[in-house]
């Protein structure tokens, strides 16, 4: 299904908000800028395995999701290879070279009990796992070698699970005191790295977050414990207005909520956060097991430093709270951001609520300078395989396509080069590799019918636009 609704039915009970879902399609909204018109070819692609997209469909009769592989051209299933049951939620991640597919899925709207897929996409084998524990998984992720996988799961406690997919059992388990939110293997495969933030109050009205993010580093083996750390001043989840305070924490005004960019370094065994409430880059070491904060600032002469010597650097007013999304590129050395500041004001008795847009940024990871602004509107970021673009999306709040809309960035030129109204592209690939642009929006007052797209990869034109009578989405991967 579209990622806006697939939220919706993913909800789960983290500070009152979602993890992130299974399809990695992105929002969107609209700029300034005039649409520039796109016309579908006609031709419809024959069907292959080879030349499909994995497609999710919800399935009336049963109430679940099912994968299966389609045309993208007109969303047919591909014939001989039968869907899988994704039961009601799922969360996926690909294999380094995309030719593994693993999904945790739930049978309903219980995190009992989740059943782990671990699909071929080779030849469209599946063998599954039956996970005994409770909670959402957070996120999922393989290892170098694609041997194991990695998963976080939150409820009422918090779990670490490395599995090893070669025997199908789980090789280790371990409880921990914070909820993760991104982990990753090491270059190496030896260690595993986790970023979360610490809950407390769970499961009453007031549940929030409590101090800085949490940093760990584990052995990928037994995760035991290496290594664990604040990360300094990064503030992730729900805070009370007055920390002494935490009382009706989801009215408006009593709470500040804070979605930091937080990205791992391809590179090296770093960590990169982007903070929400202010402007700062927080680097974290796991070689090292080390960090530093550097302030985000323009890049300016020895003069202009020297006009600037014992003056204090201007930062942005958080008002009820901001969510960034992050990307690096590919060597490691650029972070790219974008998101929203959200405000509740209250006028005459009522409230009413503001989003601005933050707008493009250019950081470099070394030292923090700031090398680039652009305005955009928009919410979440991705970025093409070769680094070359990057994918800028958002949501206007409204009941049609046009409320949705992708700006493409070209690195080379530093330019926007494409808007389009009315879709939410993200790249995808195909199972024979070939790279295609996709969107996937459910209309806010058709019931669950949902538009599906396919665009071209280098230039963004729409080649084919179809409609599932059901919720449905992209799986694609990073």
């Amino acid at each position: 299904m579209n990622n806006r609704l697939l939220a919706s039915a993913l909800i789960i009970p983290l500070l009152a908000a979602c993890a992130s879902p299974g399809p990695a399609s992105i929002s969107a909204t609209n700029t300034t800028e005039p649409a520039k018109t796109v016309t579908p070819t006609t031709a419809v692609e024959p069907a292959s395995y080879s030349s499909s997209l994995l497609a999710t469909r919800w399935d009336q009769k049963i109430r679940h999701h099912l994968l299966l592989p389609v045309n993208p051209a007109n969303g047919e299933p591909i014939p001989g290879y039968a869907p899988i049951d994704l039961g009601v939620n799922y969360y996926h991640a690909f294999s380094p070279n995309c030719k593994i597919l693993a999904i945790i899925s739930y049978l309903n709207d219980s995190p009992t009990d989740p059943l782990l897929h671990i699909i071929d996409l080779v030849t469209w084998r599946e063998k599954t796992l039956n996970l005994e524990l409770t909670g959402w998984s957070n996120t999922i992720t393989f290892s170098p070698d694609s041997a194991s996988i990695a998963a976080a799961f939150t409820y009422r406690d918090s779990n670490l699970l490395v599995i090893d997919l070669e025997q199908n059992t789980v090789r280790a388990q371990t409880p921990v005191d914070f909820s993760p939110r991104f982990i990753k293997f090491t270059r190496d495969g030896a260690h595993l790295m986790a970023y979360g933030r610490v809950l407390v109050d769970r499961f009453t009205e007031n549940e929030h977050s409590e101090g800085d993010a949490r940093v760990a580093l584990f052995n990928a083996n037994d995760l035991s414990l290496l290594w664990s750390a604040d990360a300094s001043g990064v503030r992730d989840g729900i805070y009370p207005v007055d920390a002494g305070k935490a009382t009706n924490i989801h009215q408006p005004g009593n709470a500040i909520y804070l979605s930091p960019g937080v990205i791992f370094a391809p590179e090296a065994d770093k960590l990169y956060a982007v903070h929400a409430d202010g402007e700062k880059l927080t680097s974290v070491d796991f070689a090292s097991r080390s960090m530093i904060t550097l302030e985000i600032a323009p890049e300016i002469s020895w003069f202009e430093r020297f006009l600037t010597f014992g003056t204090g650097i201007a930062r942005a007013k958080i008002g009820n709270g901001s969510s960034i999304a992050a990307v690096i590129s590919p060597d490691g050395k650029i972070i790219y951001t974008t998101g929203m500041k959200h405000e509740a004001i209250q006028q005459a008795g009522s409230w009413e609520f503001k989003s601005t847009p933050l707008g493009l940024q250019a950081i470099r990871a070394a030292d923090g300078r700031l090398l680039f602004e652009k305005d955009v509107f928009a919410e979440q970021i991705s970025m093409a395989a070769d680094g070359s673009r990057l994918f800028l999306s958002g949501w206007r709040q409204g009941d049609s396509y046009g409320s949705a809309s992708t700006d493409i960035f070209d690195l080379r030129s530093s330019e926007f080069s494409l808007h389009l109204t009315g879709v939410e592209l993200s790249p995808a690939q195909r199972l024979d590799g070939s790279l295609v642009l996709v969107s996937a929006i459910t209309e806010p007052n058709s019931g669950e019918a949902t538009r599906m797209s396919l665009h071209a990869y280098d230039s963004g034109e729409m080649i084919a636009e179809w409609i599932s009578p059901t919720y449905a989405g992209w799986i694609t991967s990073p």
